[in-house]
C-alpha cells in the first residue's frame, strides 16, 4: 500500500494553555464523554488552531428521518416483536407454516399473513449500506484438450467502505461514545508519564492529524479478515469475511457484537481453483486476495485524499478523512497481506534465523513500504497493490492477544515445555489438587484431556500455573514462566502508562534471559527460539504507543463475528450458491436491527423533550424546581432567571460512573437511578408500573437536618 507523500506544513506546538487537567468522567474536547482513567488525568488537547473535529453545520440524523415517516404511518409494537422474532429465529418454511396456523390467523391477525408478506415488509424497512457483486475471471495454468487455457469465474460480494464508514460514524446510538480528535493523556502535570488506552491517545492519530488539512476529522479505519469454515461435519465450504470498524468508537463498544459497531465489508471468494496445478494454486490465491482487496478499498483511496462531508452521531457535519490505521489478523494472514514469506516477520526485516534474539523494541525498524511495492510491481506474479494515502501496512498490524499470547506463547510453547519437564500425569495431578475457589476454574480432570481450548481456559490456567510448577522444576524455569505470564498480564491491560510499558519490556527481557533453560533441559527441540509468536512480542510496546492498548484489537472479536456474519447466514441458506443467499439474509437482519435500534431511540426521546417548567412542577410534583434552578444559576454567575414557560428536556434515568481500576474492564461500573413514570394500558399492551429509585445525593449545601450525621457525607 502506497504512502501519500503530500504532507501539510508542520504546525506550531500546542500552547501551554491548550493543556487541561480533567477529572474522570468529564466530557473531553474531542467530543466524547470519556470514562475515568484515574482519579485525575491531565489532557493535552490537539492544537486548537488546527481545528481537528471542526463542525461545518448540522444535519438530520438517520433516525430522525425514519421518525418523521413513522409518525405518519405508525408502528404496532406487538406486531413488530413478532416479526423480529420470526426473522431472527425461524427459517422461511417454518415461518410460513407458523403464520398459516389457524390459531395465529384467528387470534394474532398480523398484517403479514405469509412468509412472502413478512419478507416484503422487512425489505421495505430502512437498511444499511447496499451490497454489490463483481465478476472475476481467474485463468489457470492448465489447458483443455483443445489447448485453451482453463478459466474459472468467481463472484466478489462487497460493500463500499466509504458508505460503511458514513453509516458507522452517523449511527445515533454511538452518540457520546465517539471521539473526533486525538489527545494525549498524562498522569502528571509535567507531562512526564503518558497514558495510552483508546486509539485517540496513541501517537498514530496525533501524527496523522498533523498531516491532514486544518478543519479535517480523521476516521481511523480498523480492518480485520479471517477465513473460516462453514460446514461442520461434511463438505469443504468456507467463507472469508472482511470486517471494518472505526477507531473513533469507544473500544468497549467495539468489543460488543450486539452493538453492531463492526460492519461486514465483504466476502473474499474461496475457490477450489480446478484450473490450476497444485504448484500454481498458492500464488493464484495470493493474487486473488490482493485483487479483491484492491476492488473493495478502491473508494477509500480517494476519500482518504480529499475527504468526505459526513453527518456524525451527534447530528453534526464534519469533513471526514478515512485512513487505514490498523489491520487485525493472525500471523498467516499478516504474511499474506504484506506478501511476506511465513518464516519471516511481516513487520520488520529481521533475518529468519535471528528472530529468537532479544533487542530493545526501539532497535527494530519496520519494513520499507516503497521498496517492497517496487519489488512487487516488478514481480512476474503480478501481485496487485492499492494506494491508500497516509497508510503504512507494515505499521498497521496489532498485537494478537488470543493467538500470539494465550494460544501461542502460553499453550503451544510454555505449557508444552513444562509438560516435558514435569510429566503429563504429574501436571494433571497438580491441577486436580488445586482447591476450589469462586474465582478460579477447577480442572478436575487435569489439562491433558481437554480437547478444545478457549481463551477463557487459557486465562484460568495462567492464574495458577506458576504456583503449580513452582517446586517441580528448576528456579530458572519458574523465573522464565513467571516472566512470560507477567508479560501476558501487562499486555492485556486496558490502559497503559509509561510505568506499565517499562514493566512490559522488563518482563520480556527477563523471559529472554532465562529461556535457554528449556533448551539445556531438553524441553525445547529444535535448539533455537526463532518462533514467530515469540518474536512478535518485541513489537508490543511500540504498537501500544502508536495505536493504544492491545485489548481494542483482539482477534477474539472477529472470530465471534463469524457466528453472526458467516455461520448463521450459511445455515439460513440451502447450501447451494450460498453466498448470495447469505448476503440477502444479512441485509434483512440488518434492516431488523436498524429498525429495532430506531424504536429504542424513540422510546428514550419522544415524550421527554421540550417540557415546560409549569408541567414539570405539576406532573412531577417538583414544587422547588424553579427556585432550585435559580439558585444554581446564581451560584455559577449566570444572570438568567428561569420562568414557568421555559422548556426543558427530561431524562428517565441517570447513569453514575463508579471509580474503576484503569487497567481493567470498566463494564458494570455504573449505578443507574431511574425515574420512569407509569404507563397506562394501550391496546393489547399491558400497563407498566413506574420505577422510582431512591438516591442520596451530596449537594455541598448546608443542611441542618443532616449535619453531624452519617448523611452529611463527611
Amino acid at each position: 500500500m502506497d504512502v501519500d507523500d503530500t504532507n501539510a506544513s508542520s504546525p506550531e506546538q500546542p500552547r501551554a494553555e491548550d493543556r487541561v487537567a480533567e477529572e474522570g468522567g468529564r466530557e473531553s474536547a474531542s467530543g466524547c464523554a470519556r470514562g475515568p482513567e484515574s482519579d485525575f488525568v491531565y489532557v493535552k488537547q490537539f492544537p486548537l488552531e488546527r481545528q481537528a473535529g471542526k463542525v461545518y453545520g448540522e444535519a438530520e440524523a438517520s433516525f430522525e428521518r425514519v421518525f418523521q415517516k413513522q409518525k405518519k404511518e405508525g408502528t404496532d409494537s406487538n406486531e413488530w416483536d413478532l416479526a423480529k422474532w420470526l426473522s431472527r429465529n425461524v427459517g422461511h418454511n417454518q415461518a410460513d407454516k407458523f403464520l398459516h396456523l389457524p390459531i395465529i390467523k384467528e387470534r394474532v391477525n398480523a398484517s403479514f399473513a405469509s412468509k412472502d408478506h413478512l419478507l416484503k415488509a422487512i425489505d421495505a424497512l430502512p437498511t444499511g449500506t447496499s451490497w454489490k457483486s463483481q465478476l472475476l475471471k481467474v485463468t489457470g495454468d492448465l489447458k483443455s484438450d483443445e489447448g485453451v487455457e482453463i478459466t474459472e469465474e468467481l463472484e466478489l460480494w462487497f460493500r463500499d467502505p466509504v458508505e460503511c464508514i458514513c453509516e458507522l460514524i452517523g449511527n445515533p446510538r454511538f452518540q457520546g461514545k465517539m471521539l473526533y480528535a486525538p489527545e494525549q493523556l498524562f498522569e502528571d502535570p509535567k507531562e512526564e508519564h503518558r497514558v495510552w488506552n483508546e486509539m485517540s491517545t496513541g501517537d498514530w492519530w496525533w501524527e496523522t492529524q498533523l498531516n491532514l488539512p486544518n478543519g479535517a476529522t480523521c476516521a481511523p479505519v480498523i480492518v480485520s479478515s479471517d477465513k473460516t469454515k462453514l460446514s461442520q461435519f461434511r463438505g469443504d465450504k468456507s467463507a472469508w469475511p472482511v470486517y471494518l470498524t472505526l477507531g473513533n468508537i469507544n473500544k468497549s463498544i467495539c468489543r460488543q457484537p450486539s452493538a453492531r459497531a463492526t460492519i461486514l465489508l465483504g466476502y473474499i471468494p474461496v475457490p477450489k481453483l480446478d484450473c490450476c496445478t497444485e504448484k500454481a494454486k498458492k500464488a493464484t490465491r495470493y493474487n486473488l486476495f490482493h485483487r479483491c482487496m484492491r476492488l473493495i478499498f478502491e473508494s477509500l483511496a480517494n476519500a482518504g485524499t480529499n475527504g468526505v462531508m459526513m453527518t456524525c452521531a451527534d447530528a453534526k457535519v464534519r469533513w471526514i478523512f478515512p485512513v487505514l490505521a490498523a489491520y487485525v489478523a493472525d500471523y498467516p494472514e499478516q504474511c499474506l497481506v504484506t506478501c511476506c514469506m511465513e518464516n519471516h516477520c511481516p513487520e520488520c526485516p529481521i533475518p529468519a534465523d535471528q528472530r529468537g534474539e532479544h533487542q530493545d523494541s526501539e532497535a527494530y525498524i519496520t519494513r520499507d513500504q516503497d521498496s517492497v511495492l517496487n519489488l512487487l510491481r516488478e514481480d512476474s506474479l503480478g501481485s496487485r497493490t492499492i494506494d491508500l494515502p497516509r497508510s503504512n501496512i507494515f505499521t498497521c498490524f496489532t498485537p494478537n492477544l488470543l493467538h500470539q499470547l494465550h494460544n501461542g506463547v502460553f499453550k503451544d510453547h510454555l505449557v508444552q515445555w513444562c509438560t516435558e519437564l514435569i510429566g503429563e500425569l504429574e501436571l494433571d495431578d497438580r491441577f486436580r489438587a488445586v482447591p476450589t475457589h469462586p474465582n478460579l476454574h477447577h480442572f478436575k480432570n487435569g489439562i491433558s484431556s481437554v480437547s478444545q481450548w478457549t481463551g477463557c481456559k487459557h486465562k484460568e490456567m495462567q492464574k495458577v500455573f506458576v504456583a503449580i510448577i513452582a517446586d517441580a522444576v528448576k528456579p530458572e524455569v519458574v523465573r522464565a514462566a513467571s516472566a512470560a505470564i507477567d508479560f501476558i498480564y501487562f499486555a492485556s491491560c486496558e490502559s497503559h502508562s509509561s510505568h506499565t510499558l517499562d514493566s512490559l519490556r522488563a518482563t520480556l527481557s527477563t523471559f529472554h534471559a532465562y529461556k535457554d533453560i528449556f533448551i539445556r533441559l531438553g524441553a525445547r527441540n529444535p535448539e533455537h527460539f526463532n518462533i514467530p509468536k515469540i518474536h512478535a512480542l518485541q513489537h508490543y510496546a511500540r504498537t501500544i504507543r502508536m495505536l493504544g492498548s492491545a485489548d481494542g484489537y483482539s482477534t477474539e472479536a472477529p472470530e465471534r463475528l463469524h457466528i453472526d456474519y458467516a455461520k448463521d447466514a450459511y445455515q439460513a441458506s440451502n447450501k447451494r450458491d450460498y453466498v448470495i443467499q447469505m448476503v440477502n439474509w444479512l441485509q434483512r437482519q440488518e434492516a431488523v436491527y436498524f429498525f429495532d435500534s430506531y424504536l429504542k431511540w424513540v422510546s428514550g426521546r419522544s415524550e421527554l423533550k421540550n417540557i415546560p417548567a409549569s408541567q414539570i412542577i405539576s406532573d412531577h410534583h417538583a414544587g422547588q424546581f424553579i427556585h432550585a434552578l435559580t439558585n444554581y444559576l446564581r451560584a455559577n454567575h449566570c444572570g438568567i432567571t428561569p420562568q414557568s414557560f421555559d422548556t426543558f428536556d427530561l431524562y428517565n434515568r441517570v447513569s453514575v460512573d463508579l471509580p474503576i481500576i484503569p487497567e481493567t474492564s470498566s463494564s458494570h461500573c455504573a449505578d443507574v437511578v431511574r425515574a420512569i413514570a407509569p404507563t397506562p394500558r394501550k391496546g393489547r399492551k399491558p400497563a407498566e408500573p413506574g420505577h422510582f429509585d431512591f438516591a442520596l445525593v451530596r449537594t455541598n449545601e448546608p443542611n441542618t437536618h443532616t449535619m453531624h450525621t452519617a448523611l452529611s457525607g463527611s
